[in-house]
């Protein structure tokens, strides 16, 4: 047993080498994981009701885009807590950042102070999205 020699605590050379891949792929899917989650989130179409007021049979809001892509509603239908409803067909496009005013001809009965639900069929992205506002009615 002259020519033997005992090595302690060390690891062979491609223990180590494979470690250090595994080490590698996982960080690898773990940005990846993070990068596309953080992309499809931020890439998500927000609107909000800003104004909203009902005046001669008909509904008038503002939709302000508050999310990062620009958006194209191709149709709205509103129902009323009251038993009112209306729907809109016209395209209308809202820039990222900015507001645009539309008006629903509703049918049936509103009242001032009514919880209304928009219902927006978005063609770009295309997307649907619930939005919740009260009526103000002069």
């Amino acid at each position: 047993m002259l020519g033997t020699v005992k090595r302690r605590g060390s690891l062979p050379p491609i223990i180590i080498v494979l470690v250090i891949m595994a080490a590698i792929v996982a960080t690898g899917l773990v940005v990846w994981f993070m990068i596309s989650t953080t992309k499809s989130a931020v890439n998500q179409p927000m609107l909000e009701v800003t104004d909203s007021y009902y005046l001669s049979n008909s509904i008038f809001f503002t939709v302000r885009n508050i999310g990062s892509v620009d958006v194209t509603i191709s149709s709205i239908s509103v129902t009323c807590q009251s038993g009112g409803a209306g729907s809109n067909a016209t395209s209308t496009s809202i820039p990222k950042g900015a507001s645009q005013s539309i008006k629903v001809s509703m049918s049936g009965t509103v009242n001032d102070g009514d919880l209304c639900v928009a219902q927006a069929t978005l063609s770009s992205p295309s997307s649907s999205l619930t939005l919740s506002f009260r009526v103000v009615k002069p």
